[in-house]
């Protein structure tokens, strides 16, 4: 009888525990959708001389979709990443002073394309992971891996029109004046390494699926640009200037380094997969 009593107490533990562990220690994958503002930013095209550029404009978009997963491991801590793809565009816009106009009909722009493939790595802190209603911060590392781009310049004044593009490592011309050219690498960096942080409220199904709608914001520590990058013919490396492509900025030397930031509002749903004991 006491041998039975003890068997009784040991399975009543053991489920107690299963019961406990399996409310704490969750699995869940999930889609994700994130569009927001997106910028290639470097101070000194930002702020670039007046005489030259005034004032630096960027039309700016970023979109951001992918698979996630979620691991909750106590009643305030988890840990998440995915694999997100993410697509973003820049239109680099110079336009005259108005009290000292360079030319009535100068323009200058450059729009870029790129499409990075991303990984983050975040650990999240929870109101209550049990509860139906939460907010969540989270903060991590993201690797970006540039997948392709596209590059569109156009400058124009009176008497002068130049026109080209560049599609990963080729340079197409599409003014008579401008040149055909093969670059030895991509003119932006492949590989990026950067921070992400996410604000969020989630909400919790009885069924197990969760919801979560926040602001999410990121900023890459690397180099955007690949300034190793040469002309295949010439030798010459693309990136040679303070300021894009060419100004009044001086020696590569003086340029800072250039970063890719966004922020925006994601959503994303989730479903648990499995139980960790």
């Amino acid at each position: 009888m006491k041998l039975s009593k003890k068997i009784i107490l040991n399975i009543f533990i053991c489920l107690t525990i299963t019961k406990y562990a399996a409310s704490q220690h969750i699995w869940y994958v999930g889609l994700h959708l994130n569009p927001g503002m997106y910028q290639l930013y470097n101070k000194y095209d930002w702020s670039a001389d007046p005489i030259l550029i005034y004032p630096v404009k960027g039309k700016v978009n970023s979109v951001t979709i992918g698979l996630t997963t979620t691991y909750i491991w106590n009643k305030h801590f988890g840990a998440s990443s995915g694999l997100l793809y993410n697509r973003c565009k820049q239109e680099f816009l110079a336009i005259n002073n108005p009290s000292s106009p360079i030319d009535p009909n100068f323009y200058y722009g450059i729009t870029n394309d790129f499409n990075y493939l991303k990984l983050p790595i975040n650990i999240e802190y929870s109101t209550n992971n049990q509860a139906k209603h939460q907010f969540v911060s989270s903060f991590g590392i993201t690797a970006s891996y540039l997948l392709s781009y596209k590059e569109h310049f156009l400058a124009k004044f009176t008497g002068f029109y130049s026109e080209s593009e560049i599609n990963n490592k080729k340079q197409t011309a599409i003014s008579p004046n401008n040149g055909n050219a093969i670059y030895n690498e991509f003119l932006y960096s492949r590989f990026l390494l950067g921070i992400n942080s996410a604000l969020s409220y989630r909400m919790k199904f009885d069924n197990g699926w969760i919801f979560q709608i926040g602001l999410r914001g990121e900023y890459d520590l690397t180099n955007a640009e690949n300034r190793d990058a040469k002309n295949v013919t010439t030798n010459v490396k693309f990136w040679t200037y303070g300021l894009k492509r060419y100004g009044d900025g001086g020696p590569i030397s003086n340029r800072p380094k250039t970063h890719n930031r966004s922020l925006g509002v994601f959503i994303n749903a989730s479903i648990p997969i499995s139980i960790r004991l």
